[in-house]
């Protein structure tokens, strides 16, 4: 677990710009065969975690009311981004993202979100900047 330190300690200026909603998808297939109707479900496929993610299941789990225990689930940890859709879409799990990471895949038709459950703040986009020194 990486430890960074807060913008404002370095002497740095934090502005969010915006917020976006982390999201399950998965590909339409898994969706219809699970014919999903409650986010306990989700449980009984492949998670697929990539490691560059500032947000986890766990998180997920907790924000949708699912007591979810690690062991008995099956996990898939993956490097990129790239790996876990590519993962997705060839219908092996479900992965977290934001709307605007999958809507390309989404218009495609190649992902689904089965739960419109959104952990938030899951990503906050901000910009640093050096104060002015005048």
């Amino acid at each position: 677990m990486h430890h960074f330190q807060n913008a404002e300690d370095l002497g740095l200026e934090q502005e969010t710009l915006f917020e976006e909603n982390i999201y399950p998808y998965c590909s339409p297939q898994l969706a219809e065969s699970m014919t999903f109707d409650s986010p306990e479900q989700l449980l009984n496929c492949w998670l697929i975690d990539f490691h560059s993610a500032s947000f986890s299941w766990e998180q997920w789990f907790v924000h949708a009311n699912v007591s979810a225990k690690r062991e008995g689930i099956q996990w898939m940890e993956v490097s990129t981004f790239d790996m876990a859709t590519n993962a997705v879409v060839a219908g092996h799990g479900t992965c977290l993202a934001t709307e605007s990471i999958s809507a390309d895949f989404v218009e495609r038709g190649l992902l689904v979100k089965p739960f419109n459950i959104g952990l938030n703040p899951g990503i906050r986009y901000s910009v640093i900047s050096v104060p002015s020194s005048s």
